[in-house]
């Protein structure tokens, strides 16, 4: 819709977001302190993975000085599995790895699972992302560091 709308625009393509005020992770964090499986998805599905303070700062780089291309990306370069995100995550809030449900189990994970979560970390990004930001430069260079930045904050 916003690329067919006549007035100039843009879209920006930056990933999973998260940060210091994500309530998906602090759900994640109370679920793996449980000992609650997730749904990793496969390990080849790669996805961009960006800090909220990164994303906002491309945004408004976007906003200063407006792409050339219609959809653009900012991105940290820096593709990784959803499985190696959380599983990251789940270490470095004192949790050991946790546990993955099954592919086999995809059935039945709809108790639990959104079907648009399991369809996300099982598709990932295709290949090199696209133009990014005019002079977009993560502060975050990969989510490791975004992830210790979250820690301090909580």
């Amino acid at each position: 819709m916003v690329l067919a709308d006549p007035r100039p625009s843009c879209v920006i393509r930056v990933g999973y977001l998260y940060g210091p005020g994500s309530s998906d992770l602090k759900l994640y964090r109370l679920a793996f302190w449980m000992g609650r499986p997730y749904w990793a998805g496969p390990r080849k599905a790669l996805h961009d993975h960006v800090h909220h303070a990164d994303a906002a700062r491309a945004l408004l780089q976007a906003a200063a000085r407006p792409p050339k291309s219609r959809v653009t990306y900012a991105t940290d370069g820096h593709p990784a599995s959803f499985q190696s995100f959380m599983d990251d995550f789940a270490r470095r809030v004192g949790n050991r790895v946790p546990l993955h449900i099954p592919r086999i189990g995809r059935a039945f994970a709809h108790v639990v699972v959104a079907e648009e979560h399991m369809q996300a970390v099982e598709l990932g990004v295709r290949g090199d992302a696209g133009p990014q930001v005019p002079g977009f430069i993560p502060a975050f260079p990969d989510y490791g560091a975004g992830l210790a930045d979250l820690l301090r904050a909580w």
